[in-house]
């Protein structure tokens, strides 16, 4: 499917207001998780324990963390866009991409750079109640304060898309040794 065909089906028609939309969207987002962030350290929003509000620093973090990764990938995207149309680069040119580090914009990757963030907090808050429970046990964090579970949850949700990733091919090749061993039984 060609970008033209993809932006027919979305409601936005242009790639002009897909853009202002994704840019009100991670805005909006901003200013909510900020917000929230600042109620809860100046205790508006009360929580049950002291321990809990750890929780909710580091679900926080991870958000932030995402977040960041995916407004990286927008301006990135969005100067790169603009790029094309005011210097005529060729966007088939696969050595444009080795010389500038030149990112298309993709319209299809809308859904993707919506929930990013919220990807991402899962993949920080899970790793982090992972870590401090002492699941994994060569690894010892003791998150004492809020600033270390919210920076811990940050480092992990911005780089929940690539941890993600080796995630799945760690799985991919434990499950092949596995199927590699019932055959030899």
């Amino acid at each position: 499917m060609t970008d033209k065909q993809f932006l027919r089906l979305t409601p936005f028609g242009c790639e002009k207001k897909q853009t202002y939309f994704e840019f009100g969207y991670l805005s909006v987002l901003f200013v909510i998780t900020i917000l929230l962030l600042f109620s809860i350290y100046c205790n508006w929003i009360k929580l049950p324990s002291h321990f809990n509000k750890h929780f909710a620093y580091s679900a926080i973090g991870a958000f932030l963390g995402g977040w960041c990764f995916d407004v990286k990938w927008f301006y990135r995207a969005v100067a790169y866009s603009k790029e094309i149309k005011r210097y005529n680069i060729d966007k088939t040119d696969k050595n444009s991409e080795e010389k500038g580090g030149i990112f298309k914009w993709e319209f299809n990757r809308f859904y993707w750079r919506l929930l990013t963030p919220f990807a991402s907090l899962v993949v920080g808050f899970g790793t982090f109640c992972i870590v401090t429970s002492g699941l994994i046990p060569f690894i010892e964090v003791n998150c004492t304060s809020g600033k270390s579970a919210f920076g811990f949850s940050f480092i992990f949700g911005y780089f929940s898309d690539l941890a993600i990733g080796k995630m799945a091919d760690w799985g991919n090749q434990l499950l092949k040794k596995q199927k590699g061993n019932e055959k030899d039984n």
